[in-house]
């Protein structure tokens, strides 16, 4: 599986990188819609203790250019904050969009906004930041190409709420290297593909499988597929962290997982923010091949992809 850039519209960063600067109404424009409803929101409240779980939130957002002036519009639904804000939906006004370059994120940065359809509701976003990074992702079997967009959404609301957004699944790519415990030569791979699933059975406990695509912590070990299965969650601040002292991890060949107790794992210390990437930690005892530490910087984009913008 390789991932490449593909931006629809890469236009935006031309255009806002231009000095164009008049009001001709036959100025090329453009318009790009999509919606983003894989994930779930992680609402603080000011002065108070730990953080909730709200599931099934949806966000829209409608992206318009003409000539140098980007502009979208955002609308959220089935946002739960409190008692007092449940169940509601947004209407954003149009906000500013800029993007730096095709292999960067759209960005939208506001503050003091109050919603369109709520305009007497008393309901002001004090803050609100939108990252969508475009990107496709090709499929190692079929060789096709799908879209897979990566979102970082954070906003605040009337100085009480604050709400973080991250995906269902989260999937990255690792620059691996693993150091053998007793001063060997270290390994680098950039093939290695992870994936943070999210279990939210139990909002109040939250844990997330761990799957590793051709996993190879070191030279003479085979390409592998594995799960590191329900590992704790946290959040700390626009972060999720995984934390587990020991597990077992499980071999998938096809349609079967096997746990795979000759390559127990521990201190299993991963953090990751949505577009940004993070990294990956643990210890591995690997059976006949000693002991190693694998560090890994994970990014939403393939390390060893040539970038493209077609």
């Amino acid at each position: 599986m390789k991932v490449k850039y593909f931006i629809p519209m890469a236009v935006l960063a031309m255009s806002l990188s231009s000095c164009l600067d008049n009001d001709n109404d036959n100025e090329p424009s453009s318009t790009q819609s999509w919606t983003y409803g894989d994930c779930f929101n992680v609402v603080t409240t000011t002065n108070e203790q730990g953080y909730k779980i709200t599931k099934e939130p949806r966000y829209n957002f409608a992206l318009s250019i003409k000539g140098a002036e980007a502009k979208m519009k955002i609308s959220m639904s089935n946002i739960r904050l409190g008692d007092d804000i449940a169940l509601s939906s947004f209407d954003l006004p149009a906000l500013t969009a800029t993007q730096e370059a095709v292999d960067k994120p759209i960005t939208i940065v506001a503050r003091d906004v109050v919603p369109e359809n709520q305009a007497t509701s008393g309901v002001i976003f004090d803050n609100i930041e939108v990252q969508i990074l475009n990107r496709v992702i090709q499929n190692g079997m079929s060789g096709q190409w799908t879209a897979s967009y990566v979102y970082k959404i954070r906003f605040s609301v009337n100085g009480k709420y604050n709400v973080t957004v991250f995906p269902l699944t989260t999937l990255l790519y690792g620059t691996t290297t693993s150091t053998p415990v007793d001063g060997g030569q270290p390994y680098m791979s950039t093939d290695t593909r992870y994936a943070i699933v999210m279990d939210l059975t139990d909002t109040a406990n939250p844990v997330a499988n761990l799957d590793i695509t051709g996993a190879k912590f070191l030279a003479a070990m085979p390409a592998l597929d594995m799960t590191f299965p329900k590992i704790p969650v946290s959040f700390v601040g626009n972060a999720l962290q995984l934390t587990a002292a020991n597990l077992i991890p499980q071999i998938k060949t096809g349609s079967t997982v096997t746990p795979y107790p000759n390559f127990p794992i521990s201190d299993l210390n991963l953090g990751v923010t949505p577009v940004s990437g993070g990294s990956l930690n643990f210890n591995c005892v690997a059976n006949t091949h000693g002991t190693f530490t694998v560090n890994s910087v994970l990014a939403p984009l393939s390390p060893s992809t040539p970038k493209t913008d077609n």
